[in-house]
């Protein structure tokens, strides 16, 4: 019994209640016994009631919190949640593990929340000045945080949408939750601690610029989080500038995207607007292959058609990557290229390889990237033999499912010389398996892997070397053997899928098992070899070996059967296994490879390429894989190369895996518009630009002229009014296989673009680049940013960029086209002073070749231009009057004249405006037209129109 059923109520009077604490007093001396506290504030609820005083619950809730104040302590009414953040003084709110809970006016308990949940830091915005409330709740035995705003918190309606993040908030529980969040913060504003926060990269005011700036977290979007986790220096700083030293001495189209990326930062200090640099087509932009290659993946195969973003495919490298980007490509020539081991695999003829040549051989030189229309343009072989190789693949780590019941050595000895028909044995006529095989030592290392199958082969005297199957497990065994389908002769045996896809220890163990039994060691073609019957048997093992990253070719030979020339013929099938692994463990097999001599060294980590030859037209597509070498496995285990993007521009801030700070297209005009505005002054590196294309979007200019104003749209708030306009002031780099702008895009779109024809390769060795650059990045940023914020230096990039402005007006350049170069131009002589120190920054005459012209920005002389060729085109069918089509007008010596409709029908199709250009027309003495008027009235096929 409690001691509270004995403790005396002493009476106080209403005036005690009303004008003294010592009701309160009295009670408060019990607080350590919540149990007995709770029993005794009831009856002094109703005593005090029975006089008269109607607040004596408020007065109490008042006296514990001034208590626990002035006591300076938190142990009277504090939180007691196991292993919390942190302690906090909960006021009337009782808070333990079983949640959150707070007495009604009547004196009942009310439930706030059923799992602990408490405020345990503030987060102030140094961009925007708004507080954010950093939230621990308790689900299970694990705490979790998110990051609230204030306005979020505070309405009953809006705090419903922590329950996406688990918090057991619903309509019965929100307003109390709301309140009691609020009312601890407020209680606890001296011990909640304060951290500064930012929701956005770049220049951030008068703080500096965002993430470089001390004790600072991350408090925006959550779709942003991963993005500005990037944004860090990791790894080598000088291991990064000699890399792009080596690209900036090549002066290849890299020297623009990384210029670009530097010259992001200093738009807003130079009071410039952004703009886009886009590269298209190239060798660098193609990487696709039929929809039904065979894609290499942890299950097994996959169709390239049915590869979707979020899958898992195998790289060079043998281990899963995921697929982060999927991008139909149209109908492509397709060619197969056939290898020296007989594998083969088709792609189109910008596919990039990773490939050595025999000069790079002779000298060690490693791998660099080429595009198969590259290797096209030098003979395949020459007297000296075979010009390109490409990488053998390491072994493949595949996703293993299943534990393997029969062990892996065991089915591959069974699969070579055991019997597994299960046929009635002719002395004893039971069903059994049997195992023909002289070697000692294999017998016994079978019956090991056996084990744990509780059987073992015996001796059989009748027949010489034939070991017959007993122990406790054999009807299980033999039910496996049965479930397995490998209940067949000999010349339908095959590998089971489970084991062509188990571990690599597995698989080794596999092989081990098959050529102890069926495999040789001979000089001839400086391999080992595996002999069957089974055409599939022979299939698997090639794939089983190919999977492991060795060489296997398949040849056949047909010839009499030995033991009954009446039964003809039999077609034998040999696998040539090309390796330095020892591969088999038979006593036998090691006497025989310790003496045999080697005729000549065999390259045993390479296929050289043999023939490619154009086969037809298919639907293609082209997948980006999130993988250091940038590698995928296809077909016959055949190492192809993927996408590298826009690495190099990324790697100046950020991590450069694909999916880390790259992004692509593939998103809503909103969601490009949220990320510009996180980005702020970070380059945007949008990777294949086709995709919009491919969704049906042809007309670029709307998202130009939208993201180059650096402004969002004007947008209502649910919650009334408006939301707060986003702005960002950063560079566009991006790059696709085709151009960002056409022939009817306005002026003012192609006066925000830099664009230019990638016809050769960023660098020569891309694949060692990589290599590099994944491992380090985010420096040169970092220091562009430092030097940035020192006194006057702002002062002298601005005189640097108008400097080159001046001078690129000088060179029938835009004033925008002009601003934009400028940019690129100051912050690449900028870097190259501060941080490369080689001389090889850009000049006026190099940006010059890929700025647009004014006469090319002219939109009324380009549509004049659209309107001639939409004339000449289509005379026959539309503008001779005995033509069969519809009549669009006709033409005469001196003029062409087009019905109203057509006209503005036509213009509007190509993306012009009609009355401007007439207007521009008239003025230039190309329209002949009535007085007053933009048009005139003539007779067509007997109309007057």
């Amino acid at each position: 019994m409690s001691n509270s059923a004995v403790i005396e109520v002493p009476t106080f009077t209403a005036a005690e209640y009303m004008n003294s604490s010592a009701p309160y007093a009295w009670l408060y001396q019990y607080r350590d016994d919540k149990f007995t506290l709770r029993q005794l504030c009831e009856r002094m609820k109703i005593n005090a009631g029975a006089v008269g005083v109607k607040a004596f619950m408020s007065m109490w809730k008042a006296y514990c919190e001034g208590q626990a104040k002035k006591d300076g302590i938190m142990l009277d009414n504090a939180t007691n949640f196991d292993e919390q953040p942190l302690e906090l003084f909960s006021g009337p709110y009782i808070c333990d593990e079983a949640g959150v809970g707070v007495l009604d006016r009547f004196g009942y308990e009310q439930v706030v929340c059923r799992h602990p949940i408490m405020p345990c830091e503030r987060l102030v915005n140094i961009d925007s000045g708004e507080e954010r409330l950093k939230i621990a709740y308790k689900k299970g035995s694990r705490w979790r945080e998110i990051i609230a705003e204030k306005s979020t918190i505070a309405s009953s309606s809006s705090i419903l949408q922590l329950s996406a993040n688990g918090v057991l908030v619903n309509s019965d529980n929100a307003k109390a939750l709301s309140t009691y969040l609020l009312e601890l913060e407020q209680l606890n504003y001296d011990y909640i601690p304060e951290q500064k926060s930012v929701g956005r990269l770049g220049w951030v005011g008068k703080h500096g610029f965002s993430p470089y700036v001390d004790d600072l977290v991350f408090d925006g979007e959550n779709n942003f989080k991963h993005m500005f986790a990037a944004v860090s220096p990791h790894g080598d700083r000088d291991e990064w500038i000699e890399a792009i030293r080596s690209v900036r001495a090549e002066k290849g189209a890299g020297r623009y995207f990384l210029a670009a990326s530097f010259a992001s930062v200093i738009l807003e200090p130079c009071g410039l607007l952004p703009f886009f640099l886009h590269a298209w087509g190239g060798t660098g932009s193609g990487k696709a292959q039929p929809l039904d290659t065979k894609i290499i993946t942890p299950d097994g195969f996959k169709l390239m058609g049915d590869i979707h973003v979020g899958d898992l495919v195998i790289g060079g490298d043998g281990k899963p990557h995921k697929v982060l980007g999927v991008y139909p490509q149209g109908k492509k020539d397709v060619y197969k290229i056939t290898f020296s081991d007989g594998t083969s695999t088709r792609c189109c003829k910008e596919h990039l390889w990773n490939v050595t040549t025999r000069t790079r051989r002779n000298h060690d030189r490693g791998y660099i990237t080429m595009s198969l229309e590259d290797i096209l343009k030098k003979p395949l072989k020459t007297k000296k033999g075979y010009q390109y190789r490409i990488p053998v693949c390491r072994p493949v780590e595949y996703e293993q499912k299943q534990e393997l019941y029969i062990h892996p050595y065991a089915l591959g000895a069974l699969l070579g010389d055991g019997c597994l028909t299960l046929k009635r044995n002719i002395a004893n006529h039971n069903r059994n398996v049997f195992f023909a095989n002289a070697e000692y030592d294999v017998v016994e290392r079978l019956n090991d892997a056996l084990e744990k199958n509780n059987v073992e082969f015996v001796k059989f005297n009748r027949i010489p070397y034939q070991h017959n199957m007993r122990g406790s497990g054999k009807s299980k065994f033999i039910a496996e053997i049965e479930r397995l389908g490998l209940k067949c002769s000999s010349i339908q045996k095959f590998i089971p899928p489970a084991y062509l896809t188990s571990s690599i220890e597995d698989r080794r163990a596999l092989l081990c098992g098959l050529m102890d039994t069926d495999g040789s060691v001979r000089t001839k073609k400086h391999g080992y070899y595996y002999s069957t019957i089974s055409e599939q048997l022979a299939k698997d093992v090639q794939c089983l070996c190919r999977s492991l990253g060795y060489r296997a070719t398949i040849s056949s030979n047909t010839r009499p059967s030995r033991f009954s020339p009446e039964a003809g013929v039999f077609t034998e099938f040999e696998v040539c296994i090309i390796t330095d692994d020892l591969i088999f463990s038979s006593k036998k097999h090691n006497v025989r490879n310790a003496t045999v001599q080697r005729s000549r060294n065999e390259d045993k980590t390479s296929l050289a390429i043999v023939s490619i030859e154009l086969i037809g037209h298919e639907e293609c597509q082209c997948i980006m894989v999130d993988s250091e070498e940038h590698t995928y496995l296809c077909d016959d285990f055949i190492v192809t190369h993927n996408t590298v993007g826009l690495m190099i521009a990324a790697s100046v801030w950020a991590s450069p895996k694909l999916g880390d700070y790259i992004t692509t297209f593939n998103s809503t005009m909103v969601g490009q518009e949220m990320t510009a505005t996180f980005l702020n002054s970070l380059p945007m590196c949008i990777d294949e630009l086709q995709i919009q294309a491919s969704s049906g979007f042809r007309e670029f200019d709307k998202i130009i002229y939208q993201l180059t104003e650096g402004v969002g749209k004007t947008r209502g708030a649910k919650t009334g009014g408006l939301q707060k306009v986003n702005t960002w002031k950063c560079c566009f780099i991006t790059n696709g296989e085709t151009p960002i702008s056409n022939a009817n895009s306005g002026g003012g779109a192609l006066n925000r673009i830099i664009e230019f024809e990638c016809t050769d390769k960023i660098y020569s060795d891309l694949v060692g680049l990589c290599a590099v650059l994944s491992k380090n990045y985010g420096w040169a940023g970092a220091d562009l940013v430092r030097w940035l914020q020192k006194e006057g230096s702002f002062e002298r990039i601005n005189e640097i960029q108008k400097e080159y402005y001046h001078e690129l007006l000088k060179i029938d350049s835009t004033d925008k086209q002009a601003a934009s170069a400028s940019a690129i131009l100051a912050a690449d002589r900028i870097v190259t002073e501060l941080i490369f120190k080689d001389g090889n920054n850009l000049s006026v005459d190099d940006i010059s070749e890929i700025m647009t012209k004014k006469s090319e920005v002219d939109v009324n002389a380009r549509a004049y231009d659209a309107i001639v060729e939409m004339v000449e085109s289509n005379l026959n069918s539309h503008f001779d009057q005995n033509g069969f089509g519809e009549v669009w007008g006709k033409v005469d010596t001196n003029y062409y004249y087009i019905i109203k409709s057509i006209f503005d029908r036509e213009m509007m199709n190509r993306g012009f405006n009609a009355p401007a250009f007439l207007a521009w027309a008239k003025k230039n003495n190309l329209l002949s037209c009535e007085a007053n008027r933009s048009n005139k009235k003539i007779r067509i096929v007997g109309n007057l129109v």
